[in-house]
């Protein structure tokens, strides 16, 4: 750990802030989130379960240095803990149980922290403020403050017209609408910023259902969807045809994986030879809240009623689907996975036959003893070219038997005003070095 780092309240930042923070996590009584990228930790199951009260995988051994022993290799774990793990203040909430963290005042007036800007007020659905922390240990900001206001993108546009925004988003989550781009492009001193990112969107398949166990029928359903056609008019181009749950920007994208272009007759062929009841009608179960998914539910429809699919829809909540799913009722629905970190063992871990319901979510039911074994080696070992064979391999198979159809990676969009410099939005999240970032007239 760096020396010089000190709290917003100019007490020094230690090893046992970290090891605090990862006690509390594991600790029985903590409800939050996050917890599973610790438990790779020599003692952290019997821990987290009550059955022991030391945790030997985390030692503290003087105030800038932490040794973590984990149980097995664990090839996501530094990303893990490095990315979606925010430290906490042992001097403020050491004597708060952990069932309680979340009620301290902390975790509501978040005035104590290490980054370079300070907290200074939240007005609920607005906007949060932050002030320059002068002690920041890479050097004091350039800007005095930051506002992040909380708007639609229609205001974010107005507001960039006015001067009053500096950038959208950059969290590889966009801010902006693909019919926006056009209209940021015509603003003075503003740039739109696309980007791909992890974000896919699926149609899952209900494999408890004996028609649909079949892979011939699924793969006709895949050569059935015109993918490029929903990124083509309904995502304006801002988007990528998906062929697996990876990107083909990604690290470990398997280029020679089984694809299916768009072609109705060889989904017909395949129905045939798979010997469909073609009076068989299927239920496409879709949630609501998001625009593109809502209106590529009716395509997808047409899609598969063109090759002589009788397809329902069926409109619910995303709670609502959920539920539906785990039950086992609808015959397909439409959902999204996000990953969260670069490592892919994050996302592909949701295929292991362990996640199916209620231990997780692989709501397909999807069961492969052979999925099983490669996840568990990838997870395992931290030899870049031995992980990149084995995903390989299971993209070859995820591709084939197809649980999931794979149908677009939506491109996120941003925006940046001319005026300020050293921010890049992209999926990495732009805030990274938000320290650097100064503004000129």
């Amino acid at each position: 750990i760096r020396e010089g780092i000190k709290w917003h309240d100019g007490v020094p930042f230690t090893a046992s802030d970290v090891a605090y923070t990862y006690r509390l996590m594991l600790d029985p009584g903590y409800d939050g989130t996050r917890t599973s990228n610790l438990m790779s930790i020599q003692g952290a199951a019997a821990y987290r379960s009550g059955e022991s009260s030391e945790l030997p995988g985390i030692e503290v051994v003087d105030d800038h240095t932490l040794r973590i022993t984990t149980e097995y290799p664990d090839a996501v774990f530094m990303e893990a803990v490095g990315k979606e793990l925010w430290i906490l203040p042992e001097h403020i909430l050491k004597d708060t149980p952990a069932a309680e963290v979340d009620a301290h005042s902390l975790a509501r007036n978040p005035v104590v922290g290490t980054g370079p800007f300070k907290f200074v007020r939240y007005a609920e659905g607005q906007f949060i403020e932050f002030t320059r922390n002068d002690d920041y240990f890479l050097g004091a900001p350039c800007l005095d403050s930051v506002v992040v206001k909380i708007v639609s993108p229609s205001v974010a546009l107005a507001q960039f017209q006015t001067g009053e925004l500096d950038i959208t988003a950059g969290t590889g989550i966009g801010s902006l609408n693909p019919s926006d781009v056009e209209y940021v492009k015509e603003i003075p001193g503003v740039q739109p910023v696309v980007y791909t990112t992890s974000a896919v969107q699926v149609v899952n398949i209900g494999l408890r259902k004996p028609y649909l166990q079949d892979a011939r029928v699924r793969q006709a359903f895949a050569y059935a969807i015109d993918r490029q056609a929903i990124v083509d008019h309904l995502l304006l181009g801002f988007g990528e045809a998906a062929n697996g749950p990876l990107n083909s920007g990604a690290f470990y994208y398997n280029p020679d994986q089984p694809m299916y272009p768009y072609n109705p007759e060889r989904a017909r062929e395949l129905l045939q030879e798979a010997g469909w009841d073609f009076n068989r009608t299927l239920t496409l179960m879709y949630p609501s809240g998001n625009k593109v998914r809502e209106l590529s539910a009716p395509v997808i429809q047409a899609n598969l009623q063109a090759v002589g699919l009788k397809v329902e829809l069926s409109l619910v909540d995303f709670a609502a689907q959920t539920a539906a799913a785990e039950a086992g009722v609808p015959d397909m629905w439409l959902s999204g996975s996000y990953l969260p970190l670069q490592d892919p063992q994050t996302i592909l871990y949701g295929y292991h036959s362990s996640q199916i319901p209620p231990a997780g979510y692989n709501l397909t039911f999807f069961s492969n003893a052979r999925v099983d074994e490669i996840l568990d080696a990838a997870g395992h070992t931290i030899d870049v070219n031995e992980r990149r064979a084995l995903y390989d391999e299971l993209q070859v198979i995820m591709s084939t038997e197809l649980p999931e159809i794979p149908l677009y990676y939506a491109q996120s969009i941003d925006a940046v005003s001319d005026k300020l410099h050293n921010a890049h939005p992209g999926p990495w999240d732009a805030t990274w070095n938000i320290y650097a970032w100064y503004k000129t007239n």
